[in-house]
């Protein structure tokens, strides 16, 4: 079996294939974690990102109860 070295334009073209491979590589991994994010309602500080209209809204659902009166905290006593 006979090997045969690569020549200039096959290593050029290698190198510019993994250039690319990691170019795509990078902005993949980085879509995934923006959508991720974006799907996560919290955000990286631990508070709940909504807009005001939904706030708006969850607070007319609840009607005149009031919002976080369906928890049942423990007594602190």
């Amino acid at each position: 079996m006979m090997m045969l070295a690569p020549s200039v334009e096959l290593a050029h073209v290698n190198a510019e294939l993994q250039q690319v491979i990691a170019v795509f590589s990078a902005q993949l991994s980085l879509a995934l974690v923006s959508f991720t994010l974006l799907s996560f309602p919290y955000g990286v500080i631990g508070f709940l990102i909504v807009s005001s209209s939904l706030l708006v809204a969850v607070a007319e659902l609840q009607g005149e109860e009031g919002i976080g009166r369906h928890c049942h905290w423990p007594n602190p006593s």
